[in-house]
């Protein structure tokens, strides 16, 4: 319960909620998209493991994605050479399954730091 009091602090009218829910969904998926990006490189940003590793991360490209809430941006970090293959944005994947992946990635990324 202290999640849904999180999100619904300061929280006037359902539009409100609505967009605390869009941004957190975009959010969360910037996030798996870095802990993607970490595995594939097989270092953490910012880490000194980078170095003279042949792939680095390159910045960012934006993407606009579809959810239950609406749209937003999002953030999408890229490496030199793009040699990434996005398990979680590929164009014609549905929403739906955009938004169960994250649910599965997310118990993944949790169990793997405990």
């Amino acid at each position: 319960m202290k999640l849904v009091e999180l999100i619904s602090e300061g929280c006037k009218t359902p539009n409100d909620i609505t967009s605390k829910l869009k941004q957190l969904f975009a959010g969360t998926l910037e996030k798996m998209l870095e802990a993607e990006m970490d595995e594939h490189l097989g270092y953490e940003k910012n880490s000194i493991l980078d170095n003279n590793s042949g792939n680095s991360r390159n910045g960012y490209g934006k993407k606009t994605i579809k959810s239950e809430w609406g749209e937003s941006e999002i953030s999408v970090p890229r490496d030199r050479p793009e040699h990434l293959s996005r398990r979680l944005l590929k164009n014609g994947r549905p929403e739906l399954m955009i938004w169960k992946l994250a649910s599965l990635q997310c118990t993944k990324l949790t169990l793997q730091r405990v």
